[in-house]
C-alpha cells in the first residue's frame, strides 16, 4: 500500500499530517497534525515523517465537504486564513512505497494551492532513515 503525507514549511516551522485515500480515490489530510522547527534535530524530524506516513490509510469515507479540512494546520500555525498561511509557505508531498520515500517539492500557487514539481523529486530508502530530514530540507530548497 502506498502511504502519503504532507509537509508544509512556513516561517522556519514544519507542519506534518498524514494523507488518507477516500473510497473515491481522493487524498485528504487527517490527524495527527504535528509541528517542529526546521532546524530541530534530524532524529526528531525523521521520527515525525515516519509517524505521519504510518498513519496514512485508504478506504476512508469521502467527505461531504472539503471546507475546514486544512483548519488544523491553520490553528497550529496561529493564522486564521488559508490565504495568510500561503504567504511564504512551501509544501512537499511525502509518498512511501516499497521501502522508498519519495519527497516531491511543489510550486506555491497562492489561493490555488500547490503544484507538484515531479521532476525535482528526491528519494530516500527506509533503510536510510537517518537521511530523511536532510533529504526533506533539500526538497524544500527545490520548492518554488
Amino acid at each position: 500500500m502506498r502511504k502519503r503525507a504532507s509537509a508544509h514549511l512556513r516561517k522556519s516551522t514544519l507542519y506534518f499530517n498524514p494523507l488518507s485515500q477516500t473510497v473515491l480515490s481522493a487524498w485528504i489530510g487527517k490527524p495527527p497534525y504535528l509541528k517542529v522547527g526546521i532546524m530541530e534535530s534530524d532524529n526528531e524530524i525523521n521520527v515525525m515523517v515516519l509517524a505521519v506516513l504510518e498513519e496514512s490509510t485508504e478506504g476512508i469515507p469521502y467527505p461531504k465537504t472539503f471546507d475546514g479540512l486544512f483548519e488544523p494546520i491553520l490553528t497550529l500555525a496561529g493564522v486564521k486564513s488559508y490565504r495568510t498561511f500561503m504567504k511564504g509557505a512551501s509544501c512537499c508531498e511525502l509518498a512511501e512505497e516499497n521501502g522508498v520515500i519519495t519527497i516531491t517539492p511543489t510550486r506555491n500557487q497562492g489561493a490555488n494551492g500547490f503544484t507538484h514539481l515531479n521532476d525535482l523529486s528526491i528519494e530516500v530508502s527506509l533503510s536510510e532513515t537517518k537521511n530523511i530530514a536532510k533529504k526533506l530540507r533539500e526538497a524544500f530548497d527545490r520548492c518554488k
